[in-house]
């Protein structure tokens, strides 16, 4: 008896579900690399993203604090909606805390734009600090007042005085009236102008003929996830940032200081200090979820800027 033996193709049972599984797993991993290819990508584009708005916005605001009074820059407000009340003291940094304001006083560096005057034939500043003093105020050496005044009205700025300060020289607080207690004379109000004198409020100091004129105030506050700006306010006037409303420079901002190496900068100087601006923006975590607080503050995405602060 001859035994025919039936020849068969395919695969049992258990081989097919061995090839399943297998393939699950690569399919598992397949899709696993894909994912974390993709988020790696969305991380790096917002990254990239976050990181360009924070060297704009360092960028714009840079040119504000470069013809800022160096010994004016202040913050204020901690911990409390703005207001503009509280005098911190001078800047310095303090990464765990982003509820403050910070604020100084800027000169008006338009001025030295000028104009052109057809009686001379040939550019004129309509101010310069180089100025001779009177017993009521200042004579211009080569500006034109009235020209400045037509930029804006000379009576609601202010000069500004490095030989004068306050009576009880208690510090930058004082001195720039970011408080209601100052008594400081380092600002002095304009009262009238022809087009060579300022009669000013008080008689300046004779210790130098560094007199600045003064336009507006400029504040700057990290505050639920905006950057805002405020501006148009004159401390001079007994104002403060609030005055002015605020202007929103970005958006998914976490974290904003300003400090100076205290080591190396006197604080009082009259040729400016350089400070260093740091602006943080949300990142994301492992989960793709907006890092916005304290315990996921390590994304972060943060930039820096170093700037002279001339005056």
């Amino acid at each position: 008896m001859r035994i025919t033996r039936i020849s068969r193709s395919g695969f049992t049972m258990i081989e097919l579900l061995f090839v399943i599984v297998i393939l699950g797993i690569v399919g598992g991993l397949a899709i696993e690399a894909i994912r974390q290819y993709y988020n790696s990508i969305f991380r790096t584009n917002l990254y990239s993203q976050r990181a360009a708005e924070a060297d704009h916005v360092l960028d714009q605001i840079s040119n504000y604090f470069e013809y800022g009074i160096a010994a004016s820059v202040v913050r204020l407000d901690k911990n409390s909606p703005p207001n503009g009340a509280t005098c911190d003291g001078p800047p310095r940094d303090d990464s765990l805390n982003d509820e403050y304001t910070f604020a100084f006083i800027a000169v008006d560096h338009e001025g030295l734009l000028g104009f052109w005057d057809g009686n001379l034939s040939r550019w004129r500043p309509t101010w310069t600090s180089n100025v001779e003093v009177n017993t009521t105020g200042i004579i211009a050496l080569d500006s034109n007042y009235t020209q400045a005044n037509m930029q804006e009205t000379l009576t609601n700025s202010a000069i500004y005085d490095f030989g004068s300060s306050s009576a009880a020289n208690q510090g930058v607080c004082d001195d720039f009236k970011w408080q209601t207690s100052s008594t400081s004379t380092r600002y002095n109000t304009i009262t009238a102008y022809t087009d060579t004198t300022l009669t000013l409020q008080n008689r300046p100091s004779e210790t130098t003929d560094n007199k600045y004129l003064l336009r507006t105030g400029y504040a700057f506050r990290a505050y639920n996830g905006d950057f805002v700006m405020y501006t148009n306010f004159q401390p001079w006037k007994g104002e403060n940032y609030t005055v002015s409303g605020g202007h929103v420079l970005a958006k998914n901002v976490a974290h904003f200081t300003v400090d100076y190496d205290v080591n190396n900068t006197q604080m009082n100087s009259t040729k400016g200090n350089v400070y260093r601006l740091k602006l943080c923006m949300f990142g994301v975590d492992e989960n793709l979820t907006k890092a916005d607080t304290t315990a996921t503050n390590k994304f972060q995405i943060c930039r820096e800027r170093m700037v002279h602060v001339r005056y």
